[in-house]
This record gives C-alpha cells, structure tokens and sequence, in this order.
C-alpha cells in the first residue's frame, strides 16, 4: 500500500511488481483512508524468504500467536481441528 503511494512510481507498476490485480490494489487504496480514521488501517506484511529444502519439504506451518504461544502443524493436519486449536489458544 505505501509503496503505491510513493510519488513518481504508478499505482500499476506497483501491482504487477507484487503480483496483485491493479483492481484489487485501488480497492485496497480505497478502503485505507488514514486521514478518516487515524486508528484504522493496514498491518505491515513482511515475506520472508522460503525455508531450508529440509523444512520446506515437510510441509510445516508454525502458527505464532503472541510471544509465548506457537502451534506448529504438518500438511496433514485437518483445517477444522486446526481452526479449533488457535480458537481457544487465542481465547485463553
């Protein structure tokens, strides 16, 4: 989002870049309006580089849900178990 902002750089160029519809970028832009609520707006997502081949290989997810919580899960675990799991881990 504040990359698209950023003068002397279109809001297209800025899309095709991150791999994101340009569509979906100005409905994002239109729906994060700082001034109007200054409490509101977007969390900053950082993408970090893929895991090891090891790690990556076996399809593992670490969930971080404050500084002293994790739920780490293979592929094969069922979303709906999973969903229960960080619902009551994040109600706690």
């Amino acid at each position: 989002m504040a990359e698209s902002y950023r003068s002397g750089e279109s809001a297209s160029a800025v899309a095709r870049r991150h791999g994101v519809h340009t569509s979906v970028l100005f409905r994002w832009r239109r729906r994060y309006r700082p001034a109007a609520d200054p409490g509101a707006g977007f969390v900053p997502v950082v993408v970090e580089a893929p895991e090891p081949a090891g790690e990556a290989a076996s399809g593992r997810m670490e969930i971080v849900l404050g500084e002293d919580v994790r739920v780490i899960v293979d592929a094969t675990v069922h979303a709906g178990a999973l969903a229960r799991v960080v619902a009551v881990v994040a109600g706690r």
